[in-house]
C-alpha cells in the first residue's frame, strides 16, 4: 500500500500505470485547448449547482420531503444513452440503495 498526494492510503486491485501531470503543465494544456477548458468549467458549474440544490433539500425539507426528493434528484442526472434499451427503460430510475444507505444520504440517522 502506498500513499499519494495528501497522504491517503491507496491500494490497487491490479497493476496500475499512473500518469501524473503537474499543475503548471495542466494549466498550459488548458490555455492551448480552450474547448477542453470550457467543458471542464461547465462540468464544475454543474457539480456546484447539484451541491447547492442538495444543500437546499437537506437543510430546508422535512424527512418525508427529503425522501420524496431523492428520486427527483436521481432522475435529473444526465442519462448515458443505451442503444440496446427499450422505450420503457428510460422511464425507470435505478437506485441500488438499501434503507440504511438512503437514511445516510438524507441525513436521517
Amino acid at each position: 500500500m502506498r500513499t499519494f498526494g495528501g497522504g491517503l492510503p491507496l491500494e490497487a486491485a491490479t497493476d496500475v500505470a499512473l500518469c501524473v501531470v503537474t499543475r503548471p503543465a495542466f494549466g498550459r494544456f488548458l490555455v492551448n485547448h480552450p474547448t477542453v477548458e470550457h467543458e471542464m468549467l461547465k462540468a464544475k458549474l454543474d457539480e456546484l449547482n447539484a451541491v447547492r440544490e442538495w444543500a437546499a433539500i437537506v437543510n430546508r425539507h422535512s424527512s418525508m420531503q427529503r425522501l420524496a426528493s431523492l428520486p427527483y434528484v436521481f432522475a435529473k442526472r444526465p442519462i448515458i444513452p443505451n442503444p440496446n434499451a427499450d422505450a420503457w427503460s428510460s422511464r425507470f430510475i435505478h437506485m441500488p440503495l438499501i434503507r440504511g444507505d438512503i437514511a445516510e444520504i438524507l441525513y436521517l440517522t
